[in-house]
């Protein structure tokens, strides 16, 4: 049975180079976080320096160019979306029981910088322009063979830096869980539908539903 939009072409996986340099492409992150909060402490220069080393493997690392218009099959799409939007309605519904006990959301947020106009800029970046960039970034990781399973443990990692200082130490675990799964999910997709279309918008959907939701709690 065909598929309802079969890629044209199937991309083969590629190799990004030698060893040490998908190693630094995806220990970057960690360094570029871990600066912004906890020793900058503040969000959105954690999310700049983030996007800051994305732009500059983008040059550094010649590889061709991601179609993100590719592979926007529509069952998939729908599929996808509902799937990232269940993940803000489960957030919403769990919340209280996730957070740490000596953390409150709305102070948490003022002391890493987002308040007023920063939260309400915040929002829509981390909903629209992160997930693209993000995807850019660990795209030729999951496609490198030898090195993807390292890439899906360290996009979850990357991510751990944030959670231990929100969540409870089981929940931190399971996130991290979650997070390996749905770059294992993206990435399958991916090859299925031969573009990172699908991948791309279910990504930016859960993104922006989660931060969505973080602000409309912390603020109402």
């Amino acid at each position: 049975m065909r598929r309802e939009t079969p890629p044209s072409e199937r991309e083969a996986a590629e190799t990004i180079g030698p060893l040490p340099v998908p190693l630094a492409m995806a220990a970057a992150p960690f360094a570029a976080v871990g600066l912004g909060l906890y020793v900058l402490r503040d969000a959105w220069a954690a999310i700049l320096l983030y996007h800051v080393q994305i732009a500059f493997w983008g040059f550094a690392v010649p590889r061709r160019p991601a179609d993100l218009r590719a592979g926007c099959a529509p069952r998939w799409l729908l599929a996808a979306g509902i799937a990232s939007g269940l993940t803000a309605l489960l957030l919403l519904l769990l919340l209280d029981t996730v957070l740490r006990n000596d953390v409150r959301l709305d102070a948490w947020l003022v002391r890493y910088g987002l308040d007023g106009a920063s939260l309400s800029w915040f929002v829509p970046y981390y909903g629209v322009v992160h997930p693209v960039l993000e995807e850019l970034h660990w795209d030729p990781l999951r496609r490198d063979r030898k090195f993807r399973p390292v890439a899906h443990v360290a996009f979850a990692g990357y991510h751990g830096l944030v959670l231990v200082l929100l969540l409870d130490s089981v929940w931190v675990l399971v996130s991290l869980a979650v997070l390996a799964g749905a770059s294992i999910t993206w990435a399958r997709l991916r090859e299925r539908l031969g573009g990172l279309c699908v991948p791309l918008v279910s990504h930016g959907i859960a993104d922006a539903a989660l931060m969505g939701v973080v602000a409309w709690i912390a603020t109402r």
